[in-house]
C-alpha cells in the first residue's frame, strides 16, 4: 500500500508541476518567448554540432577537448548550423520545424560518412545525395552496424523534443508571417551569395583546403564543414577565365588542330574488332605485399600482362569510382576537372557526347554496351545512348546469365561478349566495338561466397580476416580466367582484333588494411605501395592480324602508368586509326605526362613526377586542358565541337 501510496503522490506532483510550467508558459510574453526560442536553437545547434564531431574524432580525445583545441573550426560549424536552424524557425516559428528537418538529417549523414570513410576511405560529399539509390544497394553487401550510434543521439533528440513544450508558441498574423518568411529567404540569399558564391570567403580562411585528400580536409574541418565546402564545389562554374580568346590561345598551345578522319585509309576489312572490359576491382594481388597466397589470382593472364608491357591503369579513386574512370576512358576526358565526390554519369551528361562509341560508329562499328546489374544503375541506361552506343545490355537482357557468388560471372560477360559478337558482326564482316564492365568480384567479399574455393593464405592470420582476402582474390582468379577464355575464342577470328581489359578500382576496404602490407618504421604504408593502391592492371592482347601494333610493339611502347583518358589516345596508338582533334590534342600532352589525378602527376614515361619543377609544368598543362575540355563538354564549344569532324 505504501507503494501505491507513493506512486499517486508522484503522478499528482507531476501533474500539478506541468500544469504550473503550462500556466507560466501561458504569460510568457512574445519577446521573451523569442528570447526563449533563440536560445533554444543555439542549444539545438550546439547538439547537433557536438554530435557530428563526436562520431568523427578519435575516441582516445574527448569532444569538448577537441572543439576547445579546434575553437575555429568548431564556431564555423556552429555558425552554418545555426543559420540553417534559423531560417526553418523564421519561415514557420514552430521550433519542431529546425529540429526535424536539420537534426535527423545530419546525424544520418554524418553517421553515413562515417561508414563510407570505413569501406571507401572517403568521406561523404554533398554530390553523393544524388545517389541514395545506388548506395543503398552497395550498403547492403558490407556489414554496416547502425545501433553503433542510437544511444546517445537518441537520447538527445528526446530531450530535444520535450523542451519545445516548455515555450510558448508565438503565433502570427498573415502580414507578420509573410514578412518573416520574406526575412528567412533574404538570410538564405545573403548566406548564398556572401558564403557559397564567393571562391575565398572567412570561412575558407580559417580551414584546411586539401581536394587532393578529402578525409584529411574532414579530420581537420569536421563533417559540418566539409561537408559545406564539398557543396561549394559541386558547383559548377565556368572557369575563371573561360572565354573564346583563351580557349583558342590553350587549344593551340595544347596543339588542338585538324582531324584526319575523313582521311582514313583502311581497307572496310582492315578495320580492327575492338573490345574493352573493365572489370570491377581489378587490381593485382601482389601490391599486398604483407601477405603471400598459395596460387597466383592473375595466373591465367600474368604472362599476357607481362609481355604487353605490364603497365598499370591510375585511377582516381580508391576503392569507388567505377563510373568514372569508365567515362574518361570512354570519352578522353580527366574527371578530376568535375567537382570532387560527383558521379559524372548521374549529374553531368544529360546530352549527347562525344565518346570512342559515336566514333566507332561513324566508321560502321556494331557498338555495344554490356554491363551485367541494374539497368538505372548511375543512370547508365540513358548514359549509354547519349555516348553513343547502338546496342545495350544489363542483367535482364543478357543472353547468358550464370551467377558465381553473388553477381553475374564474369565468364558469363565473356560469353555474352561472344553472342553479341556473334549477333552484330554479320559473320565477320562488319567490325565491333564493345565495351562491357563486370560486377563478379564486387564486394563484400564474405566467406560462404566462395567456399571451395582455390586461392589460400599460405601463413592464416584469423578466420573472417582470411576469408576477406582469399574471397577477394578467387574473384581475381575468375576474372583472369574468363578473359583468357575471350581471348581463347578471338584467336580463331580472321579480322584483327584487340582486347583490352583494366580494373576499375582497388577492392573496398580491403586494400586499405594497413596490416596486409609491409610498413615503414613509422608503421605507414611505403609510398610505393599507396601509389599502388590507385593502380590497376592494365592488359592487351591481340591476334596480330591488322595493320596497328603488334603484340611485341605494345609491350615496348606502353607506358609503366597511364591515367584512363590517355588510354583513349593510347588506344588510336595501338590500332593505328587516325585520331581525332582532342585525341591528338592528348597525344601532344603525352610528351609531357601520361595523366594526372587528385593525388598524383604522371611524367611523360608514367612514373610519378617527383620534382617540383616536374609537376609546376604538368600543373600549368592541366589548366590550359581544364579550360579546352570545359568548352568541349560544358561550355559553348568555341573552338572544340567534337561532333563537328565527320
Amino acid at each position: 500500500m505504501n507503494i501505491l501510496v507513493k506512486i499517486r503522490k508522484i503522478i499528482f506532483s507531476l501533474t500539478v508541476g506541468t500544469i504550473g510550467i503550462f500556466r507560466k508558459i501561458k504569460k510568457q510574453n512574445d519577446i521573451f518567448a523569442f528570447i526563449l526560442s533563440q536560445l533554444y536553437l543555439i542549444f539545438l545547434t550546439y547538439c547537433i554540432v557536438f554530435i557530428t564531431f563526436r562520431v568523427q574524432i578519435d575516441h582516445d580525445m574527448s569532444t569538448l577537448q577537441w572543439m576547445s583545441e579546434n575553437i575555429g573550426v568548431a564556431l564555423l560549424s556552429v555558425l552554418i548550423v545555426f543559420i540553417i536552424c534559423e531560417v526553418f524557425y523564421l519561415a514557420s516559428f514552430i521550433l519542431y520545424v529546425p529540429l526535424l528537418a536539420v537534426f535527423p538529417i545530419t546525424i544520418a549523414a554524418v553517421i553515413a560518412s562515417f561508414f563510407k570513410i570505413q569501406f571507401r576511405g572517403e568521406p561523404l560529399v554533398f554530390t553523393d545525395l544524388l545517389l541514395i539509390r545506388e548506395s543503398f544497394h552497395i550498403a547492403g553487401s558490407y556489414p554496416i552496424d547502425y545501433k553503433l550510434f542510437f544511444g546517445a543521439p537518441l537520447a538527445v533528440f528526446i530531450v530535444l523534443v520535450f523542451l519545445p513544450l516548455c515555450i510558448k508558441r508565438i503565433k502570427l498574423n498573415l502580414i507578420k508571417r509573410g514578412l518573416f518568411i520574406l526575412l528567412a529567404a533574404v538570410i538564405v540569399v545573403t548566406s548564398f551569395y556572401a558564403l557559397v558564391i564567393p571562391k575565398e570567403t572567412f570561412i575558407e580562411k580559417n580551414i584546411h583546403n586539401s581536394v587532393w585528400n578529402l578525409s584529411t580536409e574532414y579530420k581537420h574541418n569536421g563533417f559540418i564543414l566539409g561537408f559545406f565546402t564539398s557543396f561549394k564545389r559541386s558547383l559548377i562554374f565556368a572557369p575563371e577565365n573561360y572565354n573564346e580568346q583563351n580557349v583558342r590561345k590553350y587549344a593551340d598551345e595544347l596543339g588542338y588542330g585538324h582531324s584526319n578522319i575523313q582521311n582514313l585509309d583502311i581497307n572496310g576489312n582492315e578495320l580492327p574488332n575492338i573490345i574493352v572490359i573493365m572489370n570491377e576491382s581489378y587490381w593485382d594481388s601482389d601490391n599486398l605485399t604483407g601477405i603471400s597466397l598459395n596460387k597466383d589470382p592473375l595466373e591465367s593472364v600474368r604472362e599476357l600482362w607481362i609481355k604487353s608491357g605490364n603497365a598499370s591503369l591510375l585511377v582516381l579513386e580508391s576503392g569507388g569510382g567505377t563510373a568514372n574512370t569508365e567515362y574518361e576512358f570512354l570519352t578522353g576526358k580527366s574527371a578530376i576537372f568535375y567537382p570532387e565526390g560527383s558521379v559524372i554519369y548521374q549529374q553531368y551528361i544529360t546530352k549527347k557526347q562525344w565518346s570512342l562509341a559515336w566514333y566507332f560508329r561513324d566508321l560502321g562499328y556494331a557498338t555495344t554496351a554490356i554491363h551485367p546489374y541494374y539497368d538505372w544503375f548511375w543512370k547508365r541506361n540513358t548514359v549509354y545512348p547519349l555516348l553513343g552506343f547502338e546496342n545495350v545490355y544489363f542483367d535482364e537482357d543478357m543472353a547468358y546469365i550464370d551467377r558465381t557468388g553473388q553477381y553475374i560471372s564474369d565468364r558469363a560477360v565473356t560469353m555474352d561478349i561472344i553472342h553479341k559478337y556473334e549477333k552484330f558482326s554479320d559473320g565477320g564482316n562488319r567490325p565491333i566495338f564493345t565495351f562491357a564492365v563486370t560486377m563478379q568480384n564486387h564486394g563484400a567479399y564474405y566467406d560462404s561466397r566462395y567456399p571451395d574455393r582455390e586461392i589460400r593464405l599460405t601463413a592464416p592470420r584469423g578466420e573472417e580476416s582470411d576469408a576477406v582476402i582469399e574471397v577477394f582474390c578467387e574473384g581475381l582468379r575468375y576474372a583472369s580466367e574468363a578473359l583468357a577464355e575471350l581471348i581463347e575464342y578471338f584467336e580463331n577470328i580472321g579480322r584483327p582484333t584487340y582486347i583490352i581489359m583494366f580494373g576499375d578500382h582497388e577492392p573496398s576496404p580491403l586494400a586499405s588494411e594497413k596490416e596486409l602490407y609491409a610498413l615503414n618504421e613509422e608503421f605507414e604504408l611505403y609510398h610505393q605501395d599507396y601509389f599502388n593502391r590507385y593502380r590497376t592492371p592494365l592488359i592487351i592482347w591481340t591476334n596480330d592480324k591488322g595493320k596497328g601494333k603488334n603484340i611485341e610493339d605494345i609491350g615496348r611502347s606502353i607506358p609503366e602508368s597511364i591515367a584512363p583518358y590517355m588510354l583513349t589516345d593510347e588506344l588510336f596508338n595501338i590500332t593505328g586509326l587516325p585520331k581525332p582533334s582532342y585525341i591528338q590534342m592528348l597525344s601532344n600532352i603525352r610528351n609531357y605526362t601520361e595523366g594526372f589525378t587528385n593525388r598524383f602527376i604522371l611524367d611523360k614515361n608514367g612514373k610519378e613526377a617527383i620534382s617540383d619543377e616536374q609537376a609546376a609544368e604538368i600543373k600549368n598543362i592541366m589548366d590550359k586542358l581544364r579550360i579546352c575540355q570545359y568548352d568541349a563538354t560544358l561550355g559553348r564549344n568555341y573552338v572544340i565541337d567534337e561532333f563537328a569532324e565527320k
